[in-house]
């Protein structure tokens, strides 16, 4: 208080100060956080996704040349070290003019705070092995947890639900045993929110779901994370080295989408025996379930569409990019004919969309994982979707149902992602994207 008192006399120090301590949770879909507001750069999605800084005040007036007041934060939504910031709202095409913040501390509690409260179902006897805090349940919604068994309810209903008083909600114990997936997986999706430039874009509900989040489906919950992050890290490091001379605002996320799909599957090969020959990750069919988390086909090198597509979603996760799985349990709803699985990313919309794909102010887009050697025929998600093998209306004949995959349960509203590999799991929380699939594949 007296250094406040002492500082009054400034104005704009005052601003600042109301602007830090004030709370505020206004997001595509609000989420309870820590934080405050304040006036950023504003950004405008400008043509074919790039983003770029634009001047606003903090107020939202300007006082005209000689008597414009800077903005209270001059470089946008950009995160560091001590603050994580999100835009407060998006819509595509719109410039965002505000930020929420957190503390660092603060932003990791909440990050695992939203995992805690919707992991799936079959992950609940194993939350200590993940990394979550022991005794703390952070509110689990036993309603939304649909498909739980009456023993797993009964185990939830025992647990006592309390304050986490450790500012992240993390806990320590000797020789590691605390450590799980879960401290990991936030440190990093938050140093990635700090690194890239095209995450101060993404809604706060998108980061969570779709780049923190450390599933896709029910594959294997492994650390892939580290690994994943340290790979693709070269790929983005020379992306925007090469950017350097310009605004590095100006990297389109299709661009990084494009190139690791172009360059993953090579670093994460494995040498050939008896020579210095990388033989790449390459497909193999009827792989699913055998191989398909992750650190199976880095360890096999190989993998079906499924366990392909999973490792691509993860690869575009650790670099910031907003992925998840997609695709159908059964071509024209026959199992005979077979299931397929891709892969869909989220960017900002430019505010020319018919709405039909829109989803917070962006729009999910799909490609495939060009596992193998493709190099510059790598698929894109800026590619003609009527130019892929699968997109016709011979496989979309209507009958045809597509689902992608989700993490929020809440949010999902009791839709399920099928699992071609275990018709009777009915956990992973989806979207149905039957509707969009059907009107763009059955045009081509």
């Amino acid at each position: 208080q007296r250094s406040t008192m002492k500082t009054m006399k400034n104005p704009l120090v005052c601003i600042v100060c109301i602007a830090l301590f004030s709370a505020h949770c206004s997001f595509c879909r609000a989420y309870p956080s820590s934080g405050g507001r304040y006036g950023v750069s504003g950004r405008k999605v400008g043509p074919n996704g790039s983003v770029k800084l634009e001047a606003t005040q903090a107020d939202g007036k300007d006082t005209g040349k000689g008597g414009s007041r800077p903005s209270l934060v001059p470089f946008g939504c950009r995160s560091n070290s001590t603050h994580i910031s999100w835009p407060s709202s998006y819509s595509g095409g719109q410039s965002i003019d505000t930020c929420t913040y957190q503390t660092f501390d603060e932003a990791v509690r909440d990050c695992v705070g939203y995992l805690r409260r919707n992991v799936m179902p079959f992950d609940l006897p194993n939350l200590e092995t993940l990394g979550f805090p022991p005794d703390q349940t952070d509110g689990i919604n036993l309603e939304a947890v649909k498909g739980t068994s009456t023993a797993k309810q009964q185990t939830l209903q025992t647990q006592r639900i309390i304050t986490v008083s450790d500012k992240s909600g993390l806990v320590s114990l000797p020789d590691g045993l605390s450590d799980g997936i879960v401290n990991q997986t936030v440190h990093l999706a938050l140093q990635a929110k700090i690194s890239y430039p095209w995450t101060d874009m993404l809604p706060q509900s998108i980061f969570y779901e779709y780049v923190l989040n450390f599933a896709c489906s029910n594959e294997a919950r492994t650390n892939w994370r580290p690994l994943l992050t340290d790979a693709v890290k070269p790929i983005v490091d020379a992306i925007i080295t090469a950017n350097s001379g310009t605004d590095v605002e100006d990297i389109r996320i299709e661009d990084v989408v494009r190139r690791i799909n172009q360059q993953i599957w090579m670093i994460l090969g494995k040498t050939k025996p008896g020579s210095n020959e990388t033989i790449p990750i390459h497909f193999v069919s009827g792989k699913t379930p055998l191989i398909f988390d992750p650190m199976s086909v880095i360890a096999f090198g190989y993998a079906s569409c499924t366990g392909l597509s999973i490792l691509f979603a993860f690869s575009l996760r650790a670099a910031g990019i907003p992925a998840r799985l997609a695709g159908t349990p059964a071509w024209s709803d026959n199992p005979e004919k077979g299931n397929h699985n891709w892969v869909e990313v989220w960017t900002p919309s430019d505010g020319d969309d018919d709405g039909s794909s829109l989803d917070c102010g962006g729009r999910w887009r799909f490609l495939e994982p060009s596992c193998g050697d493709f190099g510059d025929n790598a698929d894109s998600i800026e590619k003609d979707p009527c130019k892929r093998w699968f997109c016709n209306k011979d496989r979309f004949d209507g009958k045809t149902r597509v689902y992608a995959t989700r993490y929020d349960r809440t949010a999902s509203d009791g839709t399920v992602y099928p699992l071609a590999w275990d018709e009777n799991n009915a956990d992973v929380p989806g979207s149905d994207r039957t509707d969009w699939y059907n009107e763009v594949c059955r045009s081509c």
